[in-house]
């Protein structure tokens, strides 16, 4: 017989989605990103516009920035980059993903977005992701972050002006990560 199957990512293990709030997209009259730059554009409106301190969120403690809780990893992947892993060098070899060419370039945006304000330097400070979605999340300090497919957490039960059960106008809405 034939064997059918579909890929899945490790639910541990998984940051798929990019969370906007849609409130402000749609008071700005803007469109969900598709690519990075789209990424970097909305980001700068929100932050022009006074909705927000940064744009983006990102967890560079416990968990990490390539870990599921407010980490970054979609953001390496678009630029092609697997930092966390071994990946085939194209010639029946491992090489890791860290070095590779492909990894300088996220870290050229990472380091252009930082000193667009686009992300805040006291995120690198904070111990881990409960404190990034403390500090910046729940407070509306941010616009967006990246986070697994469900864990819609601003949607439950939770403190801050960001949190939907605090304020009925805040709309959270998972979009692709761009690729």
């Amino acid at each position: 017989g034939k064997q059918y199957g579909y890929s899945t990512g490790s639910e541990g293990y998984n940051t798929g989605a990019l969370w906007i709030r849609q409130d402000w997209l749609d008071e700005l009259n803007l469109q969900p990103p598709k690519t990075i730059q789209d990424i970097e554009n909305v980001a700068l409106a929100f932050m022009q516009a006074g909705k927000c301190k940064s744009g983006i969120a990102f967890n560079s403690g416990a968990g990490g920035m390539f870990g599921q809780w407010i980490g970054i990893l979609p953001l390496f992947n678009a630029f092609g980059s697997f930092p966390d892993i071994w990946i085939d060098d194209g010639n029946g070899g491992a090489v890791y993903g860290a070095v590779q060419p492909e990894t300088k370039e996220a870290l050229a945006t990472l380091a252009s977005w930082t000193e667009k304000g686009i992300f805040d330097k006291g995120m690198l400070a904070l111990a881990n992701g409960d404190q990034v979605r403390d500090t910046y999340i729940a407070t509306s300090e941010v616009g967006m972050y990246f986070d697994a497919w469900w864990d819609p957490w601003p949607s439950w039960d939770y403190k801050g002006s960001a949190a939907a059960n605090s304020n009925k106008d805040v709309n959270w809405a998972p979009y692709a990560a761009p690729v």
